[in-house]
């Protein structure tokens, strides 16, 4: 997916292991793995998926569309 979006949507990903992982973790509330959160400029997420997410809608929500 991080491909298919190059240039249209970026696709971070976080590693809930490590100090720095363990601190935006608990910045958005994450209790599950996976989490995907959606952000719209802002610094809150504008959609939030726990678990594995059907990839069309994930996709949408990138793209707001």
């Amino acid at each position: 997916m991080e491909k298919d979006l190059a240039g249209r949507a970026y696709v971070v990903r976080l590693n809930v292991n490590d100090e720095v992982g363990r601190v935006v973790a608990g910045r958005y509330g994450l209790s599950a793995v996976p989490t995907f959160l959606v952000f719209d400029g802002t610094a809150e997420p504008s959609q939030r998926f726990v678990g594995y997410p059907d990839t069309n809608k994930l996709e949408q929500a990138l793209l707001g569309s």
